[in-house]
This record gives C-alpha cells, sequence and structure tokens, in this order.
C-alpha cells in the first residue's frame, strides 16, 4: 500500500467513524439535549482532525485521499 492509499484509507475510516457518530446520536438521541449532541459531535470531529491530522492534513474527506 502505497502512501496515497494509506491516506484514503485513513480519510475513509475517521469519515465513516464521523459519520456513524452523527447518525447514532441522531437516531437514539432526535431532537433531545440538543447540547450534548452537539458537543458530541464536536468532540468527535475535533478527535478525527487530531487522528488523521498528521497523515492527511486532517480533512474529514476520502475524496481528498484519491487526489
Amino acid at each position: 500500500l502505497d502512501f496515497t492509499g494509506g491516506i484514503f484509507l485513513c480519510e475513509f475510516i475517521v469519515t465513516f467513524i464521523f459519520v456513524s457518530v452523527i447518525l447514532s446520536i441522531k437516531y437514539h438521541n432526535g431532537a433531545n439535549d440538543l447540547l450534548i449532541n452537539a458537543t458530541a459531535i464536536g468532540l468527535t470531529l475535533f478527535m478525527c482532525i487530531i487522528i488523521s491530522g498528521g497523515i492527511s492534513g486532517g480533512c474529514v474527506n476520502p475524496a481528498i485521499g484519491l487526489v
């Protein structure tokens, strides 16, 4: 796996985690506890950027890894 494939894989995994957290919060909480939902989504995005920052620059978009 070359470096471009590693960037794509990193972006794909981080985007999957981010989207699955958003969908699980939407499914389980709905419109209740808006502050907690926003905090959880914001912290997830922050951690995704921190994790992928050294590999791909922290852009949570798998299409960037293909370019």
